[in-house]
């Protein structure tokens, strides 16, 4: 098991091996869902001496950037009797 970029995970499985992961891709017939916890994936991790520099590291965004201005708060005032 290790850790692979999509062009070798399609490699992978069109030799007909088994992939396994969080986003396996659906659709592929030896494809898994798999949730490694944080141990395994720094044992994985401890194994690759391919990084990029930290200066060379790029965002990632998981949703939609979206800034949305919060509406004015609602300010109800009571009547003095």
């Amino acid at each position: 098991m290790h850790l692979a970029g999509m062009k070798e995970v399609l490699a992978h499985a069109a030799a007909g091996e088994w992939i396994a992961g969080p986003q396996a891709i659906h659709g592929l017939p030896h494809a898994r869902i798999l949730f490694p916890d944080a141990a395994t994936l720094g044992k994985l991790a401890a194994t690759r001496n391919d990084f990029i520099p930290g200066e060379m590291l790029e965002p990632i965004y998981l949703r939609e950037t979206r800034f949305v201005k919060a509406t004015p708060p609602r300010i109800a005032l009571r009547e003095d009797r």
